[in-house]
């Protein structure tokens, strides 16, 4: 790994609302830990990308603890050398030099990497929270992530992650709610429309109607009990109402977390969460 210092670190946001997040707090540990100026890159959003599926910038941008840059997406594309993030050799290339700035690159989905910069990252979800109103719909129920979209439309996203079999996540749900006396289950998905012929009869189940991301993560961290999916969204839910709540929320979670056994089995558990065995839908 090239152990070059540079003055400036860009790191780049790209993906969901989740990874963004994880993206962010990767950028504010380096800035608490380097002695370099950290900033963040935005222009993954400003067109689609042909092998990634199209996200939209879900950060507020008045409440980012980093400023923002615009690095051109050449300088992604063709200088892949220059990166030094997750997954990469670290290699610079002679453009980072030139620039006197490291790129960096990756989702960085850590507990600990979470840990470390809580304050910053509870901040900003603090500041959300604060401007929407609608997100105490969602307590005293158990809260199920039905993740889809690319899980099930994109065969190798489908192959990496494997989305998470239903009836197993409804079971565990209906069980948990039957076990502690919650009235409602309720069901988050990105297809709420293919979810309710699902649920459709199954007595106090119910689909969850929210507008976006933010509403879905805010409405999952105030729920009694979160069943997640294998989705950083459902994650930072979880972890949320961790911070919100002296009570917290009991999270489950699903093992294996990519559609075989990963790293990310022993990086993104919490200690007090319950991992529960899915079988995979491919």
């Amino acid at each position: 790994v090239d152990d070059a210092h540079y003055p400036r670190v860009t790191v780049r946001l790209m993906g969901g609302l989740g990874n963004q997040l994880f993206q962010l707090a990767h950028a504010v540990n380096l800035a608490q830990l380097d002695d370099a100026a950290v900033d963040l890159d935005l222009c993954w959003f400003e067109r689609p990308s042909r092998v990634m599926t199209p996200r939209a910038l879900e950060m507020p941008l008045e409440a980012l603890p980093l400023p923002v840059v615009s690095v051109p997406r050449w300088v992604w594309h063709r200088g892949l050398g220059a990166w030094t993030g997750e997954g990469h050799a670290g290699r610079l290339a002679p453009l980072a030099a030139r620039m006197n700035r490291r790129f960096e690159m990756g989702y960085w989905q850590s507990s600990a990497s979470v840990a470390s910069a809580r304050a910053s990252l509870e901040a900003l979800i603090r500041s959300v929270e604060s401007s929407r109103g609608r997100i105490e719909a969602a307590s005293d129920c158990v809260a199920v992530h039905v993740r889809r979209g690319d899980y099930v439309s994109d065969m190798r996203t489908m192959r990496f992650h494997g989305p998470i079999d239903v009836d197993t996540q409804l079971t565990l749900a209906k069980r948990l709610a039957d076990e502690r006396g919650i009235e409602r289950v309720r069901v988050f998905s990105d297809a709420p429309e293919d979810l309710r012929n699902v649920i459709a009869g199954i007595p106090g189940v119910e689909m969850d109607d929210s507008t976006d991301a933010w509403d879905a993560l805010l409405r999952m961290s105030c729920a009694r009990v979160l069943i997640a999916c294998n989705s950083s969204l459902s994650w930072w839910a979880g972890v949320y109402g961790g911070w919100r709540s002296e009570e917290g929320i009991d999270v489950y979670v699903p093992t294996p977390w990519l559609a075989e056994p990963s790293e990310l089995d022993r990086a993104l558990p919490l200690t007090g969460w319950t991992a529960y065995r899915r079988p995979v839908s491919r």
